[in-house]
């Protein structure tokens, strides 16, 4: 019934490797936490010292000395930002193949014939339009 979902989750099996921005503030920090669970303790560090001075494969807690690679920092926020993106880039790479799958399922059914016949056609939305330059 999920041919399609199912093929596209195989072609996605394995790491992926995707950007994720996570902001500095206002004046330049970052907020950064120690991964220790023993610690956690949260730290402010310049975006560019963090990008340029800080090594990406040993970052040292300024509290309990623990080591981990750079990516291992962020705050719990910033984990859960990180984590929604990921699954949105993922719902977003099998909606395709979804909607394939519901298309095939559906398709002779009574249900889907009906669905057919009550679904308007809407025409594409107008795109905006700059106002004449005087």
């Amino acid at each position: 019934m999920f041919d399609e979902v199912l093929r596209e989750l195989r072609r996605l099996d394995g790491p992926q490797k995707i950007t994720v921005s996570v902001p500095s503030d206002v004046e330049g920090y970052f907020d950064r936490e120690c991964p220790s669970s023993e610690c956690r303790a949260g730290f402010r560090v310049r975006e560019d010292d963090w990008r340029d001075k800080v090594r990406d494969e040993e970052v040292f807690c300024p509290l309990c000395g623990h080591s981990a690679d750079s990516q291992q920092w962020l705050t719990q926020e910033q984990a859960e930002h990180v984590k929604k993106a990921a699954l949105a880039l993922s719902f977003a790479k099998t909606g395709p193949a979804r909607l394939m799958d519901v298309r095939a399922r559906l398709r002779g059914s009574r249900r889907w014939r009906l669905l057919r016949a009550r679904s308007p056609r809407r025409p594409a939305p107008a795109l905006p339009t700059r106002p004449a330059e005087r």
